[in-house]
């Protein structure tokens, strides 16, 4: 979720004023059903309001949604060679690491 304060900025005054002195195109984003069109209305709004503090904050949520996605990579030479399979036994390297 691009902005988990939608609610309060939606009703908030100053985001009906600011909505109200934007030009007709964007006002007419209000009636839009699209999350899009709300998103993009809100990040304008913020950006309006506060431009460094908004775009630092959006680009820390995308960090750290990145991070909680990424998945760890062991670090080199963490396995251990005795559990790897000979080098010239196919076989048994497929299945050492098809069982992973």
């Amino acid at each position: 979720m691009q902005h988990p304060d939608y609610r309060e900025v939606a009703q908030s005054e100053s985001f009906k004023l600011w909505v109200q002195a934007q030009p007709s195109h964007i006002q007419d984003m209000m009636s839009s059903n699209q999350a899009g069109d709300a998103a993009y209305l809100i990040r304008t709004y913020k950006n309006d309001l506060m431009p460094g503090i908004q775009a630092s904050t959006e680009l820390k949520q995308r960090r750290e949604k990145q991070l909680r996605q990424a998945q760890t990579v062991p670090a080199r030479g963490s396995r251990t060679r005795s559990n790897m399979p000979p080098e010239d036994d196919f076989e048994a390297a497929f299945e050492f690491f098809a069982s992973r």
